[in-house]
């Protein structure tokens, strides 16, 4: 791009002089203006990915704390509350079926 202005400019002063024709300088001027929309399309491009892929990770965000709620409440439904006190001596696994697990409990 810098290059390209520089080349507009050398024209400038050359076809001002008589030294080139005008119409290498409108080329060298329409090939600056191509590579500047090309710019600012590429620039726009990049600027609306990123706002996307942010509002994507945002959205992820809210998801993964919706997640962990979730998480959370199905850990507390599974947690069995005993009416007595003490350590767990023992646990044994009974039967095993469609809705759950028995589990043997024994406090010391």
């Amino acid at each position: 791009m810098k290059t390209a202005r520089e080349k507009v400019k050398t024209l400038e002063f050359l076809v001002y002089r008589d030294a080139e024709p005008r119409v290498r300088l409108e080329e060298a001027r329409s090939v600056v203006s191509l590579l500047e929309g090309e710019q600012t399309r590429l620039i726009l491009d990049y600027t609306s990915q990123q706002a996307a892929q942010g509002n994507r990770a945002r959205a992820l965000e809210v998801e993964a704390v919706g997640v962990d709620a979730q998480l959370d409440g199905l850990k507390e439904m599974q947690l069995v509350r005993s009416p007595f006190t003490g350590e767990v001596g023992d646990v044994r696994m009974g039967a095993s079926t469609a809705s759950g697990v028995s589990v043997e409990v024994v406090l010391t």
